[in-house]
């Protein structure tokens, strides 16, 4: 059966022998996964330009409300749905594209745990991007990183020209990812 890539190569009129990594259910930690993959196709393909799609619905999972199990309930109170997509590149025309972000090296914080900024020895307010996508949207799983990633291209006048993308997924897997903040006018 043909999956969402199959189906969105067709949307966009992409010739079908595209290529094309699907990683799933992997929880926070993909949207890095993701990113990486980009970049390394990206470098190594002069001229390349990688739409990078992330997706989790998890109301698929959701079940009727019963005395047990319940982390089903826990697990359906945390988690919502979410989509976001992103361009990658490298050496982007000055006439036709604008750059957000540099990659520096591979290294957000997940926006779950309490008292994140204390533990990473942060300043104050160094995670009020990942808070208030959390607050605003859920756990959206991989979309997250994303969804932040914008939230701080939104705040980039106000100091946040480094960041640490930390993704954690199953199994306690980690992602990480050293980002600057490019200049833009927008």
């Amino acid at each position: 059966m043909p999956g969402a890539d199959f189906q969105l190569v067709k949307l966009l009129g992409l010739n079908p022998s595209i290529n094309r990594f699907m990683i799933y259910q992997q929880g926070c930690f993909a949207g890095g996964t993701v990113l990486r993959i980009a970049k390394d196709v990206a470098e190594n393909n002069a001229g390349a330009r990688v739409l990078i799609v992330c997706c989790e619905i998890t109301t698929m999972f959701f079940q009727q409300p019963c005395d047990s199990p319940k982390d089903v309930l826990v697990g359906q109170a945390l988690f919502s749905d979410g989509a976001a997509a992103f361009i990658v590149g490298v050496n982007p025309d000055p006439k036709s594209e604008r750059q957000l972000f540099n990659y520096s090296s591979w290294g957000s914080c997940h926006s779950g745990q309490s008292g994140s900024e204390e533990q990473l020895r942060l300043k104050e307010g160094n995670l009020r991007a990942p808070w208030h996508v959390l607050s605003e949207f859920g756990n959206m799983g991989a979309p997250c990183v994303f969804f932040i990633l914008d939230e701080m291209r939104k705040k980039s006048g106000e100091g946040l020209e480094w960041g640490v993308l930390i993704g954690i997924g199953p199994e306690l897997t980690v992602e990480t990812v050293v980002l600057r903040s490019a200049a833009t006018a927008i």
